[in-house]
């Protein structure tokens, strides 16, 4: 245990020097690069959002620029950001007077810290179930990917994949309270998290002891055995007589063959020709 647990502190720190050295970069670049403004300013929404652009709208482009209006200033009729979600610019919001009030620097550090905490509980899952050379290469897959790219600014991925560990490590863990958080926060952090229920579910239909589901199906039973009897397929007593392979296909509930018949037929006013 103390083996692995020193593991991942190592690549804890490797991943955080791999974070800092693709930042550099990308400022280096971006300082070189210079301020450009996009051909239609006014079509695309910029950060800051009434002023100039500077050096910092190259860090808060498209969606970050959003979130960053809303940590600000809130939700307001008619404004197009009401179409992202709240949790991450609460989170941008709550964590701005810590870097003095700069809502760009606070969603860059949440952004980085929470994709950084994400893949380190994804390697740590993955290894505990599947083995080190399985989980380190998913791990290189994961940061390889192109669209891991959104991890360093200002979306909501970081936040999303870390909620998503969290929520499996909970479920493997029996960590109930915990695995509730977080499928409570997944649909507030982008509305895709609201699926979380189908895994959910599955989950529950696997941990629950098939003694459990034995009880509720007698319950359902005891309850289907109190409702009216529905007719014998819509048909006459008449009929039900000579119809004995329609009146299997749809016994009333809770009852099969004749005695079924007979009580399905009484109920409804019928005269059963069975003795």
């Amino acid at each position: 245990m103390r083996g692995q647990q020193q593991g991942v502190g190592t690549l804890a720190g490797a991943l955080f020097l791999i974070k800092g050295g693709v930042l550099l970069a990308l400022l280096a670049a971006v300082s070189r690069w210079g301020v450009v403004e996009p051909p239609s300013p006014r079509a695309v929404m910029h950060w800051p959002s009434d002023g100039a652009y500077t050096l910092e709208s190259h860090f808060a482009t498209w969606d970050g620029a959003h979130y960053l209006l809303l940590s600000e200033r809130g939700y307001a009729k008619g404004m197009a950001s009401c179409a992202f979600y709240p949790l991450y610019p609460l989170l941008i919001r709550a964590a701005a007077p810590l870097f003095g009030g700069h809502h760009l620097i606070a969603g860059l550090a949440l952004s980085n810290l929470f994709s950084l905490a994400a893949w380190v509980l994804f390697y740590w899952l993955a290894r505990r179930r599947w083995g080190k050379r399985v989980a380190f290469w998913a791990l290189v897959f994961l940061i390889a990917f192109p669209g891991s790219l959104f991890f360093q600014f200002v979306y909501t991925e970081s936040l999303f994949l870390f909620l998503l560990m969290g929520l499996w490590w909970a479920l493997e863990e029996r960590r109930y309270g915990w695995a509730a958080l977080c499928a409570g926060l997944l649909p507030l952090c982008r509305g895709v998290g609201a699926f979380v229920a189908l895994p959910l579910a599955w989950h529950a239909v696997r941990v629950t002891p098939a003694e459990y589901w034995k009880r509720a199906g007698a319950w359902m039973r005891g309850i289907l055995d109190r409702w009216p009897p529905p007719p014998c397929a819509g048909i006459k007593a008449s009929v039900c007589s000579e119809n004995i392979p329609l009146r299997k296909r749809f016994p009333p509930f809770g009852r099969t063959g004749l005695r079924g018949c007979c009580r399905c037929c009484r109920w409804w006013g019928l005269e059963c020709i069975w003795p």
